[in-house]
């Protein structure tokens, strides 16, 4: 799992004019990795090409193209990582759960669907870098029989901790490669090991035309910046309109996310978590070899005061300043009782 990248997830439902162009190249502009749109989310209605149900896009719309297959295709063509997101426990159609909700299979059919779907999708899709499993249940046999088909067709796809149910003690969890945080959770602390955090960028995570709750762009980057800083991965979501299209607000704010990635990427990507286990009052760090990142969300004009690290910072600059221009630094004993620095601005 590549280390405190930021990745984003689709979260379709339907589609009349789907454009994966549009969508892997919007992604693309904010220097992210797709993977997660669903093959099958939580209703069973599954945006591909399968044998083993009629409740899919080819059947059961006039629409009739695999999504996952276009979506794959265009990630290839644009040099990017591609996985899935597959609902494997909850099936609201297809599922039996009980009296007066018998679903379309009894539970052993349903167990050896999903087994045939996953077949499906890990041999017809090319290279699957993650598959994003969510809402797992308690059987343990039944989650380790598909993280072992993962295994044994794509030894190298990264498979999330969500195939198993939070209830299943962390050293049961035979075959996840990391840990999901629950939805939109920032890690109120360092984390150890390989850990993601889901995010939305308004309150659902499909398409709702009554949801107005946008996180501004710097909310994002904010809420990414902390959870690298606490070493976590950061997934978020967009959820495309009816149409296929990522709405103009999910579109703005990729954009300009990638456009601060590129200015200060080497800030998040590869890096670890801050050599300090708090934030300060203007923001928090990341770390890379002996370079200390500070992430400045609240500006002050006399500079940003930090501690935590050991011996004097050799140099320090803004990413953003294409000379790296030095700025002044100077130890200030007064100010903590461990050793301190203050990075001045330049008037």
């Amino acid at each position: 799992m590549p280390s405190r990248t930021s990745i984003v997830t689709n979260s379709a439902n339907s589609t009349r004019s789907w454009l994966p162009l549009q969508g892997a190249k919007s992604i693309a502009s904010a220097v992210l990795c797709p993977h997660g749109l669903p093959p099958k989310h939580h209703d069973g209605f599954c945006l591909f090409d399968t044998k083993y149900t009629d409740y899919d896009v080819m059947d059961a719309t006039p629409f009739k193209r695999d999504i996952i297959k276009e979506l794959a295709d265009e990630c290839k063509k644009q040099d990017m990582h591609f996985g899935v997101y597959y609902s494997q426990f909850k099936d609201w159609y297809h599922r039996s759960r009980g009296r007066n909700k018998p679903g379309t299979m009894t539970n052993d059919e349903y167990l050896e669907f999903v087994e045939n779907q996953l077949d499906e999708l890990l041999t017809n899709y090319g290279e699957m870098a993650v598959l994003w499993f969510d809402v797992g249940g308690n059987d343990v046999i039944e989650a380790d029989r598909q993280g072992a088909r993962v295994r044994e067709l794509q030894p190298n796809t990264v498979i999330c901790s969500r195939l198993y149910s939070r209830r299943v003690p962390t050293d049961k969890q035979k075959y996840a490669d990391f840990e999901s945080l629950p939805d939109r959770t920032i890690a109120p602390r360092r984390m150890e090991g390989d850990v993601e955090t889901c995010m939305t960028m308004r309150l659902n995570w499909g398409y709702d035309r009554n949801d107005a709750n946008w996180k501004s762009t710097k909310d994002v980057i904010e809420r990414l910046v902390l959870s690298a800083a606490r070493g976590v991965n950061f997934l978020l979501n967009v959820g495309p309109m009816p149409e296929g299209t990522l709405c103009p607000e999910e579109i703005e704010r990729l954009a300009e996310i990638g456009q601060w990635m590129k200015l200060n990427g080497e800030s998040i990507y590869g890096t670890d978590y801050s050599p300090v286990d708090f934030d300060f009052p203007w923001g928090a760090m990341t770390q890379k070899d002996r370079t200390v990142y500070l992430h400045v969300m609240k500006w002050n004009p006399e500079g940003v005061v930090f501690n935590g690290i050991v011996g004097k910072p050799a140099k320090a600059y803004l990413l953003a300043d294409p000379d790296h221009k030095t700025l002044p630094v100077k130890y200030d004993p007064a100010l903590f009782t461990k050793r301190a620095f203050r990075v001045e601005t330049i008037a």
